[in-house]
């Protein structure tokens, strides 16, 4: 429920409206939509303000959600593509080296299919967001930076990205001119809503990796069977441009 309730919300808000009037009418509608206490408002403010103020990255001050307009950015990307007789050795051994196991029988066919919060572009790279409403604590240590990679793994996060970074990278290789992995992907931020804060900046709350571009290609080729991605991939919305 809260989670839900929470990427909602966050799909509702334009990060680079700077009046804290538009914003706090955005919040305030959605509570009224929604089962919760409209006593919530004002730490929903200071959540979101937080969220949208905090640098992403250390060393690139400029690197904020509330820098990214509507046009740069997409909510709930939808993502499907084929399964073509995957290669599980392949596949497990890729995976072992980012700590990853995979539990699967004789084989995976079908569709991969999954929903991707956000992906935005800055400065003509296109990065993935993640929103987790998961509750790791209740001192804001408890979402220190170095805390994260553990969650992350024990969690089944990694996996998770790995597979969003595989799709998005097979969509912008199909679409856009040019595209190479390592020129125009930027990378996967993983943002745990209750951590983060402008005082602790990209410290905490906020887990961010750019895989390899070995693996992202190695992923893609396991997917595909060990023959090559296909670019038959199916998106619900273009890219922004």
């Amino acid at each position: 429920g809260p989670g839900t309730f929470l990427h909602e919300l966050l799909e509702k808000i334009d990060f680079s409206e700077s009046r804290p009037e538009v914003r706090r009418e955005t919040i305030r509608g959605h509570l009224a939509g929604s089962a919760y206490d409209s006593r919530w408002e004002r730490g929903l403010e200071r959540m979101v303000d937080d969220l949208l103020g905090t640098s992403l990255a250390a060393g690139d001050n400029q690197l904020l959600l509330a820098a990214v307009t509507p046009e740069q950015r997409l909510n709930e990307l939808e993502f499907y593509f084929p399964l073509e007789s995957v290669a599980l050795p392949d596949l497990r051994r890729l995976l072992a080296e980012t700590g990853c196991s995979l539990e699967a029988g004789a084989g995976l066919r079908g569709m991969m299919k999954g929903y991707i919060d956000l992906v935005f572009r800055y400065r003509g790279r296109y990065f993935i967001g993640d929103w987790k409403s998961n509750q790791l604590g209740m001192e804001l240590a408890d979402y220190a930076e170095d805390l994260l990679p553990g969650v992350m793994r024990r969690e089944g996060y990694v996996l998770q990205y790995l597979i969003y970074t595989v799709a998005l990278h097979r969509y912008l290789s199909s679409r856009l001119p040019g595209y190479s992995y390592e020129e125009h992907f930027g990378g996967v931020f993983y943002l745990f809503l209750r951590g983060v804060r402008k005082t602790t900046g990209p410290a905490g709350g906020i887990f961010r990796d750019l895989p390899d571009p070995g693996l992202i290609r190695g992923l893609s080729k396991c997917f595909a069977g060990g023959a090559g991605a296909r670019r038959g991939n199916l998106i619900a919305r273009q890219i922004p441009g």
